[in-house]
């Protein structure tokens, strides 16, 4: 009888696992003298092992990884029953089946050698599945037995996901803070191309200890969101790039460059490359340098581009540097005669032009040109060359105002032993501009009372008028707004008398004459020179003082728009305090306020401001001429 229900509960086991442990089956020491006294009858129901009903079961033993790329199939490891029908599914996040696993299957009849179970391993065809989570489930004979969920990403590896066309780290220029470099990841899907975003598809950390310094750093970027994976990159810290601030030809074989110092610099090198060819470094300099005459080499009528590079010790590999970014077309010079780089053409008048250029070295003088609307050139001027400065100029008298003109300025030398000129290029675009009145010169914008503020300008030659122009300063959004029209070009000046107490303004004037019945205008100067800034504010006020025993009256007369009068008081040689502030009497010409906090034989001083409550804050005036008592 021991030996039957011994078998039986093996049995029994074997159907939720391979092995049994010792503890797991004990048939007590009483069982066995209670069958030897007799106690457990023979006609007591016995278990035969071999006979009894196994339940079937099913185990997964291996699960798929918890995130997958998109187009990589996967696998699950199971063990079943022997003889069991059974079932190994993938649903979408809707509960659909995907199709994918092993559905009414039934195991071998015969288990995997050294186990109870049939192992079997199943494989997922999950490459169609698009990004998304899913669930896998497992039972037997239509019973489930569990489930384990996983995800479905795109992989920001381009070995695993074949749309990655693109994963670069840019080099970060070395500010002495912690480096944020820019990470560019594209993937294109036909004819789609997507740049990931950071933190919303993938997020980064730099690896290697030197995260500040010169030299070469580590980077981790693994996906997040719809992507994962992970990949390893390094990018360096490098100097500014050297902006190249002048590329001049200086005669017919040689060169001029200069460039911007780089700070944290110990060198730069200058590359040169002629048409398309690629780009050879011509000299290295030391740090302190900012400038170099090519003349190795140069050809009259080739051109040449220069770029600039700025090197910097490594602080992460020892002996060698790291090179500031690289521009990849250049700055161009053509070898010839210079050719003047226009600066300007702005109208001085209603029926002038200036034209301003920088001087070119070893010019005698320039020949400045009309570009008429066919296109051909017309000589109007001929300037020598300064004796002084780098620009030179040439202003155009008798235009017509409002008409457009365009102007260019050539270089010319004088042969050896002859008067011929051998003349250089020049811009053949030129620069355009209209003959117009002058822009008006605000000479001052003053608040004269709590919504008054005065604006004064300079007369402007042959000016039929003015339009004065106010905007909220600020408001980064506000537009300027015209707010009078002056019908005299006599009139400069103009009283505001819409402004709001305490809100900040800027004023500026356009000129205008007429042309044909047509207003052409003056330019509007914005800027802060040109602009003035003001608010309105109450009028400053006007005090009296009077002793009266042993008080002090301050009459203050009445400031049109005031609410009320902040009072100031010292004492001797002492600091003002503000000693009161009263409200304006209704209908009064005056208002008094009385200081009885004094004492005899003492000088007292006192001002006042007005001032105006808005919505916002009180708007004070400017304070009054302060005025001393000296007490009886």
């Amino acid at each position: 009888m021991k030996k039957r229900l011994l078998c039986a509960l093996l049995a029994a086991a074997m159907c939720f696992g391979e092995t049994l442990s010792a503890s797991a089956v004990t048939v007590s020491t009483n069982d066995v003298e209670m069958e030897q006294a007799g106690t457990i009858s023979e006609n007591s129901t016995e278990v035969d092992a071999e006979k009894e009903k196994v339940t079937p079961n099913i185990i997964v033993d291996e699960y798929p990884a918890e995130t997958i790329p998109v187009g990589k199939n996967s696998e699950v490891t199971i063990r079943v029953s022997v003889d069991t029908e059974y079932y190994v599914c993938v649903y979408n996040a809707e509960g659909k089946d995907m199709g994918i696993g092993a559905k009414n299957r039934r195991s071998s009849t015969t288990p995997t050698e050294g186990s109870s179970y049939v192992k079997i391993k199943v494989p997922l065809q999950l490459d169609d599945l698009p990004v998304g989570t899913y669930t896998l489930k497992w039972g037997v004979e239509d019973t489930e037995r569990g489930s384990y969920d996983f995800k479905i990403l795109k992989s920001l590896d381009a070995k695993d996901n074949k749309n990655i066309i693109k994963t670069d780290v840019s080099n970060v220029v070395y500010d002495g803070k912690t480096a944020k470099p820019n990470i560019t990841i594209v993937e294109s899907i036909g004819d789609n191309s997507y740049t990931l975003v950071y933190k919303k598809d993938f997020d980064y950390k730099l690896t290697t200890d030197n995260q500040k310094n010169m030299g070469t750093v580590g980077i981790e970027i693994w996906g997040i969101g719809d992507y994962t994976g992970i990949i390893t990159k390094t990018f360096d810290i490098t100097p500014q790039a050297p902006a190249i601030t002048g590329a001049v030809c200086t005669g017919f074989n040689s060169a001029k460059i200069t460039w911007n110092a780089v700070a944290n610099a110990n060198g730069y090198i200058l590359e040169r490359k002629t048409g398309n060819g690629n780009f050879a470094q011509i000299a290295t300099l030391a740090s302190g340098v900012t400038s170099y005459e090519d003349t190795t080499g140069l050809v009259t009528g080739e051109t040449y581009y220069y770029r600039i590079v700025a090197k910097a010790d490594s602080k992460t590999n020892a002996n060698q540097y790291v090179e500031s970014e690289r521009n990849a077309t250049g700055v161009a010079v053509k070898i010839t005669p210079s050719s003047p780089k226009l600066i300007s053409l702005e109208s001085t008048s209603y029926n002038k032009l200036k034209l301003t250029w920088n001087t070119v070295n070893g010019a005698t003088g320039y020949l400045v040109y009309q570009i008429l609307a066919d296109g051909s050139y017309k000589q109007v001027k001929t300037v020598a060359q300064p004796a002084t400065g780098t620009q030179a100029s040439a202003t155009m008298t008798k235009l017509k105002a409002g008409q457009k003109y365009r102007y260019t300025v050539k270089a010319y030398t004088l042969a050896a032993n002859s008067v011929a000129k051998i003349v250089s290029g020049c811009d053949t675009t030129g620069l355009s501009a209209k003959a117009k009145p002058a822009t008006p010169v605000v000479t001052s914008v003053k608040a004269t009372d709590y919504n008054k503020i005065t604006i004064k300008w300079k007369k402007v030659t042959k000016a039929y008028g003015y339009y004065i122009y106010r905007k909220v300063a600020d408001d980064e959004d506000a537009a300027w707004k015209r707010i009078k029209k002056v019908k005299y070009g006599s009139t400069t000046s103009y009283v505001d008398s819409k402004a709001e107490t305490g809100v900040k303004y800027i004023y500026t004037v356009k000129a205008y004459t007429k042309v044909n019945g047509k207003n052409v205008f003056s330019a509007m100067n914005k800027s802060a020179k040109g602009a003035k800034v003001v608010r309105a504010v109450p009028k400053k006020p006007v005090i009296k003082l009077t002793q009266w025993g042993a008080s002090i009256d301050v009459d203050i007369n009445k400031v049109a728009g005031a609410d009320g009068y902040v009072i100031y008081r010292k004492e001797g040689n002492g600091k003002y305090k503000k000693i009161a502030t009263v409200d304006v009497k209704k209908n009064a010409d005056f208002t008094t306020y009385k200081d009885a906090t004094i004492s005899s034989a003492k000088t007292y001083s006192y001002y006042v401001k007005a001032y105006k409550q808005t919505d916002e804050s009180r708007v004070m005036s400017a304070k009054s001429k302060a005025i001393a008592l000296t007490t009886r």
